[in-house]
């Protein structure tokens, strides 16, 4: 750019500050050129970075300032070159270093797991490449199947786990909360799941628990290989995102967001298929019951159902709209067996039997309505009272 506008071309100058981790490294006239200037603060701790690296590159050991956090690092570096410097202080003993990549292997896995053997061996780093590396993890040859729609049942190539870390009440909830929340601070952990405990033990309890729900999740891991699958960072918990671990509830969330996003753009036939796919798993069974007697994440669970009632609900609407109500009526009794009270659900239930001909099921299905909200002190309401006189209506005809 400056060889195009000059070495005094402002416009270009200012461009190449934006990216001072790239200009600055490859163009040491640039970096003496910066750093004689009064810089930003944003500007000044970039060029540090700079520095760092191209002393570690020199064998020195300059001082890593406090400033230069592992997030700060990979924004204004690009992989390769982050890597590099975690593989460079690392190997000179810098605990930093080695933070630095389990950092990566937190926020960028599978490009990390790729990346550390193959700087190792371009900048002559095996050993501690290696070293690091197992720090990632690698990620299981077959893939896992986490099931949380009924019962909490871990499957690989569609067996269930017979391990018997999965007997133990503490793992399930462990792992359920995992999946509920995905990231989780140790100290909500230990408050949710040994509240009586003091901190020594409950923190002791936690790492035996974490044992073996590594154990579960990736039984063909060796020993002193870290979890690919099971993030256990020093303030917290989490489940990685990867096509090694399939959980059926993210999927249902992300086929719930799609249906959403067909039906606004009028795609209804899209729409159906995905609340289809969000809820064939789902038969209103409890969900992550092994929560249920955690009262602080009674509002999550509860908001969690709501989602997949509505989701079946709206589903049994279209698939009626769209003729083809025989369709309609599992959704609709999932929803039910979820929330017996839910009015659209059994509005639902009565349409779609009474749009197959079966006038004496919608009957049967209308009554089971009534019963239910007066049993629970309710009257019907006026969209349920509407339903019920049609029903009346194609008696008549």
């Amino acid at each position: 750019m400056l060889d195009e506008r000059g070495p005094e071309d402002r416009l270009a100058l200012g461009e190449l500050r934006r990216f001072l981790g790239l200009t600055a490294v490859l163009s040491p006239a640039l970096l003496e050129r910066f750093a004689g200037e009064d810089l930003g603060p944003q500007q000044r701790w970039r060029l540090a970075l700079v520095q760092l690296l191209l002393d570690a590159r020199a064998g020195h050991r300059a001082t890593w300032s406090a400033a230069l956090t592992p997030p700060r690092i990979l924004t204004a570096l690009p992989l390769r070159w982050t890597v590099e410097l975690a593989l460079r202080r690392a190997d000179a003993g810098d605990r930093r270093g080695v933070e630095l990549i389990d950092y990566l292997a937190e926020v960028v896995p599978e490009p990390a797991t790729a990346l550390v053997p193959e700087v190792a061996r371009q900048v002559g780093l095996v050993d501690t490449g290696g070293r690091l590396a197992a720090r990632i993890g690698r990620p299981p040859e077959r893939p896992l199947r986490v099931a949380a729609l009924g019962p909490l049942r871990v499957e690989v190539d569609g067996e269930p786990v017979g391990d018997t870390a999965l007997g133990r009440v503490r793992v399930r909830q462990l792992l359920a909360l995992l999946v509920l929340r995905e990231r989780v601070d140790r100290d909500q952990v230990l408050s949710l799941l040994w509240p009586d405990l003091d901190r020594p033990r409950a923190q002791n309890n936690l790492r035996v628990t974490l044992t073996h729900l590594r154990q579960l999740l990736e039984p063909d891991r060796a020993g002193d290989a870290a979890s690919y699958l099971l993030l256990a960072g020093r303030r917290q918990l989490q489940l990685r995102r990867c096509d090694q671990l399939v959980v059926d509830l993210w999927e249902t969330g992300e086929q719930i967001g799609r249906a959403g996003h067909h039906e606004r753009a009028g795609r209804l036939t899209d729409a159906i298929d995905c609340y289809q796919r969000a809820t064939r798993r789902w038969t209103g069974r409890a969900i992550l019951a092994d929560l249920a007697e955690l009262d602080d994440l009674r509002p999550e669970l509860v908001e969690l159902e709501l989602r997949l009632v509505d989701a079946a609900c709206r589903q049994g609407e279209l698939l009626i709209a769209a003729r083809r109500p025989e369709e309609a009526i599992a959704p609709a009794m999932a929803a039910l067996r979820a929330d017996p009270l839910q009015e659209r659900a059994h509005r639902v239930s009565v349409s779609a039997r009474l749009a197959v001909g079966d006038r004496r099921g919608a009957l049967e299905a209308m009554e089971h309505c009534r019963a239910t909200l007066i049993g629970a002190g309710l009257q019907p309401a006026e969209e349920t009272l509407m339903v019920a006189r049609s029903l009346e209506i194609a008696g008549s005809s």
